[in-house]
């Protein structure tokens, strides 16, 4: 039964994700809830999979959170993505075959694998969901743009700015955005190997961004004080953020799901 339920709950995120891009058909609906999925449960910073080993594979993530990070030969590592429950990871291996980079968990994760032979057997039933597929690499490549634009041009507080801007829109829309705070824990180190900056820079760009009392800080979480101020900062615009781009800044306030004390914001 918890099997079950997992692989239900997983298909259904996948569902959602993909209703953002265009409404699928009842046919589509079938054979997206009849993928099958091998799911497993991952501790921060456990390896999903590495380098060539994901080639025929793509991972569903159902909760928590996930990297797509590459190690340099001097042992630096460039974290190249980061993916969220509905994100489905890695089709582009569908195209290119083996990919250079590894996966692993930002914390706490439960990920589902899909073998590309299930997902091509999928598009060969239903030719028209390619359409979808193609999205999604699309969204990926878009996302990998910004973050090459930002990293190259703009100064370290406004890269670790633009950074949370992009990471409130895309967990307010995976329900992970609880009252203002980010539901993933952010290390200096994370955040350096993302913006290609070092541990001093990212801890300078903090402590702006906090005297600015646009950010709060406390073990590991980042709390978004002001979306509008912080956006200004970072010359942020979410249009790239498709499907996340409707949730305007105007419109940016959302409490989660189950708030608690110790989970509200730390102001």
């Amino acid at each position: 039964m918890i099997g079950s339920t997992r692989h239900s709950d997983a298909i259904e995120l996948l569902i959602r994700n993909w209703r953002q891009f265009a409404p699928l058909k009842e046919d589509h609906l079938g054979l997206l809830r009849q993928l099958p999925l091998s799911i497993k449960e991952y501790k921060r910073d456990a390896a999903i999979a590495t380098l060539d080993l994901e080639a025929m594979l793509s991972f569903l993530v159902i909760s928590g959170n996930i990297f797509r990070h590459k190690v340099m030969p001097n042992g630096a590592r460039q974290i190249l993505a980061m993916h969220f429950p509905g994100d489905i990871v890695n089709l582009d291996g569908l195209v290119f075959g083996a990919s250079r980079h590894t996966i692993v968990a930002a914390g706490p994760s439960l990920v589902a694998t899909i073998q590309h032979g299930a997902i091509a057997h999928m598009l060969a039933s239903q030719p028209d969901l390619a359409r979808w597929v193609m999205w999604e690499i699309a969204r990926d490549a878009a996302n990998a743009r910004e973050w090459l634009a930002v990293m190259g041009r703009q100064l370290a507080y406004q890269q670790i700015a633009h950074l949370i801007c992009e990471l409130y829109f895309r967990m307010r829309w995976a329900g992970q955005l609880c009252d203002q705070t980010l539901g993933v824990d952010l290390y200096q180190g994370d955040l350096g190997d993302i913006c290609g900056i070092s541990s001093v820079h990212v801890n300078r760009s903090l402590q702006v961004l906090r005297k600015e009392r646009l950010i709060a800080v406390r073990n590991h979480q980042i709390a978004v004080r002001d979306i509008e101020a912080l956006a200004h900062v970072a010359m942020f615009d979410p249009s790239y953020l498709q499907p996340f781009a409707p949730d305007t800044l105007a419109r940016s306030h959302s409490p989660c799901r189950d708030a608690s004390p110790d989970s509200r914001p730390f102001m």
